[in-house]
């Protein structure tokens, strides 16, 4: 994310959100200590070579730099391990002494601390996966999609990473089983806050018009939004996501899956997605089959051009562009 793709009242609101978190962390660490407790001075740590420090601290929290009214009294705390008989008095469990030295380390333990470190599960996320093959990220906006559901909108980046975002906000609320002329209703409430309201239609009615929107009319179909995974490859790796849209068919043991793209692409180079995209979409497929035992499709939507790419066919890069598709 670019420093021009926020302006300064953004700017200062996530700084806002960002400290009001410190502080509840703060807080609870603060409070929850029985009989002793530790405030690390980072000030020196992680003090700039100008002497200032970062608004993240536990320094700047605490309002203990130099020039903040609670400095006296933080420095004025003792340095070393101590307990206060007047704190504990009352208290179960009786005083004892700090115990300040350790024993020291064997190269033996470090060894095992070392190995017991490399077998913990590594995580893998499917976004990862996207391939760039331009000068800049491919795969930026769908990175920044994947961010915490709660960080602000307007803050991810621009607008192609706002509508984006839009889209697939909408096809998440979107009533899948309550059949077309619901969808259609949900769309015109969901317009209304598009801030690309032109690009919006104009996508929606190649939504309508497409072969995707007849396999997802379907009655059959049971359907998950924002669907997550949690998969284990081996005892050292894991894969977790989220699938925008899964549809399982009961009665033929199948899942489809829907990975919407909203990138601007022309026709021509509508297959480039799956180039960029089509390890991470596959990712998803291989996971839920692995979890279900049952047969998944793996898809990609194009918004842009209106294309459902299917990722299992060998001659997906023809049927794409040509738009044919066998049902579902």
């Amino acid at each position: 994310m670019r420093s021009d793709d926020i302006d300064e009242e953004l700017k200062a609101l996530e700084t806002s959100q960002r400290s009001q978190e410190l502080e509840r962390l703060l807080y609870v660490s603060l409070t929850r200590a029985k009989h002793t407790l530790v405030l690390v001075d980072d000030l020196k740590l992680f003090a700039s070579k100008t002497g200032e420090v970062n608004h993240r601290t536990m320094a700047a929290q605490l309002q203990v730099r130099a020039f903040e009214s609670n400095a006296p009294h933080f420095h004025a705390l003792r340095d070393e391990l101590s307990i206060d008989t007047l704190l504990v008095a009352g208290n179960e469990m009786e005083p004892r002494a700090p115990r300040l030295a350790l024993p020291p380390s064997k190269k033996l333990d470090l060894e095992k601390a070392k190995a017991a470190a490399h077998d913990f599960p590594h995580r893998r996320l499917p976004h990862m996966f996207s391939v760039s093959h331009r000068g800049d990220t491919a795969a930026r906006e769908e990175q920044l999609l994947n961010r915490e559901p709660d960080w602000p909108l307007r803050m991810v980046a621009g607008a192609a990473a706002a509508y984006g975002s839009w889209w697939h906000d909408m096809m998440e609320k979107m009533p899948w089983f309550q059949g077309v002329e619901a969808w259609r209703q949900h769309f015109a409430i969901a317009q209304q806050s598009s801030q690309m309201k032109a690009r919006s239609a104009r996508e929606w009615n190649s939504f309508i018009g497409s072969e995707l929107k007849e396999a997802l009319a379907d009655p059959a179909l049971v359907f998950h939004t924002e669907f997550p995974f949690l998969r284990s490859n081996s005892a050292t790796e894991c894969t977790e996501g989220l699938i925008d849209l899964a549809a399982f068919h009961p009665k033929r043991d199948r899942w489809l899956i829907v990975d919407w793209k909203t990138d601007r692409v022309e026709l021509a180079a509508v297959t480039s997605l799956i180039q960029t995209y089509g390890a991470q979409v596959r990712a998803y497929g291989e996971s839920l089959g692995g979890v279900t035992q049952c047969p998944v499709e793996a898809t990609i939507y194009s918004t842009a051009t209106g294309r459902w790419l299917k990722l299992n066919d060998a001659a997906a890069t023809d049927t794409a562009v040509q738009g044919r598709f066998e049902g579902f």
